[in-house]
C-alpha cells in the first residue's frame, strides 16, 4: 500500500515538474483536474485513477493538517465513481450440481454439504462462513450469529436444509 502511494505521488510530482509547478503551494484545483484528465487520457481504469487521486488527496490533507499549506487544493476534487459489477447468478441446475458434489457417505462429505447448504441458504460472505463456530449457531431457532465487516454482528436465518445437514454432521 505504501509503495502504491509512493508511485502515485512520484507520477504526480513528474506531472507538476512538466507543468513548471516548482512549489507545492502553487498547485490549484485546476492543476489537479488537469492531472485527472491526463490519467483518463492515458487509458487507465477508473479504479486506478480513483486510487491515484485518493493518494494525492491524502497527501494534500496531510500537508494541510501539518500547516505546510494553508489551502487544500484537493478538498473539492471530484473522484471518478467506480462501478461495481454484480456476479452472475448461478442457475438452479448449477446449484443442484454443486450440492451433489460432496460424498455424503463420509463425515467430511456431510461437513462439506452442511457448509455449502449454509453458505447458499444464508447469503453470508465466504469469510463469515469460514469464521463460524458451533457457538455461533442456534439450531433450535435456526439462526446464525455472524460477525461481518468491520466487526459488525448480525443474526441471520438458517435454511431448513442447512440446519438438517449441520445436525447430521454433529
Amino acid at each position: 500500500h505504501a509503495l502504491h502511494i509512493s508511485v502515485c505521488r512520484s507520477k504526480f510530482f513528474s506531472f507538476l515538474i512538466a507543468n513548471h509547478l516548482k512549489r507545492i503551494h502553487d498547485v490549484t484545483l485546476n492543476d489537479l483536474v488537469r492531472y485527472r484528465f491526463l490519467l483518463v487520457k492515458r487509458g487507465l481504469a477508473v479504479g486506478t485513477i480513483r486510487n491515484y487521486l485518493i493518494a494525492i488527496c491524502s497527501f494534500f490533507k496531510y500537508l494541510e493538517e501539518n500547516y505546510i499549506i494553508f489551502a487544500n487544493p484537493a478538498k473539492n476534487l471530484e473522484l471518478p465513481v467506480k462501478k461495481f459489477r454484480l456476479q452472475a447468478v448461478p442457475s438452479e441446475e448449477d446449484i443442484n450440481k454443486l450440492l451433489l458434489q460432496p460424498n455424503i457417505g463420509s463425515k467430511f462429505g456431510i461437513r462439506d454439504r452442511a457448509l455449502i447448504e449454509t453458505f447458499y441458504s444464508s447469503g453470508i460472505r465466504l469469510n463469515e462462513l469460514s469464521s463460524l463456530t458451533i457457538f455461533d449457531m442456534d439450531l433450535t431457532k435456526a439462526t446464525l450469529h455472524v460477525k461481518g465487516k468491520r466487526g459488525k454482528e448480525r443474526i441471520v436465518p438458517m435454511g431448513k436444509q442447512s440446519r438438517f445437514w449441520i445436525m447430521q454432521y454433529l
